[in-house]
């Protein structure tokens, strides 16, 4: 399960092979459905402000920096090489970190499928005995509806 993941007692090499078990038997759809998930709502924002932070760390100005801000900064540049950190413990909780989140996004992703968040509804009786005739909107809005989806009812009166 993800108790390991969960307690940071999962090692490097484990956790990227979790990773890679979670998406290994998924079809393209739902890889790609978890991407979307693990990106977030502004992929392209995110991808542009990551390259402008790395055209500024090639730039770096040190003449407003204090002695030890700047040693410290040289020693983070130096214990990285091409972006892997050097350090095993840094690098297992990063690791660990990415499980994580991919698992949240498969779980995510899961969700959607199942609950069909994305298509708007309408009221389906569990069995046959059940009426959805008698539901006003009024009844729908107070006891079947969280706060967020209730502010998406309006009225609809015709004048006639």
């Amino acid at each position: 399960g993800t108790h390991k993941v969960a307690r940071g007692t999962m090692g490097e090499k484990e956790a990227r092979q979790r990773r890679h078990e979670q998406l290994l038997d998924r079809p393209k759809a739902d890889r790609e459905r978890i991407q979307s998930y693990l990106d977030g709502p502004n992929a392209h924002a995110n991808v542009k402000r990551r390259q402008a932070l790395q055209e500024d760390d090639r730039h770096m100005k040190f003449d407003k920096l204090t002695a030890p801000q700047e040693r410290a900064l040289r020693k983070r540049r130096s214990g990285s090489s091409n972006g892997r950190n050097k350090d095993k413990a840094v690098r297992a909780r990063l690791e660990r970190h990415e499980t994580k989140r991919l698992e949240a996004a498969v779980a995510a992703a899961d969700a959607q499928m199942v609950l069909h968040t994305e298509t708007p509804g309408l009221v389906e009786a569990e069995n046959d005995m059940e009426r959805t005739t008698a539901l006003s909107q009024v009844e729908l809005k107070r006891t079947h509806l969280n706060e967020q989806t209730a502010r998406h009812i309006y009225d609809l009166k015709l004048d006639g």
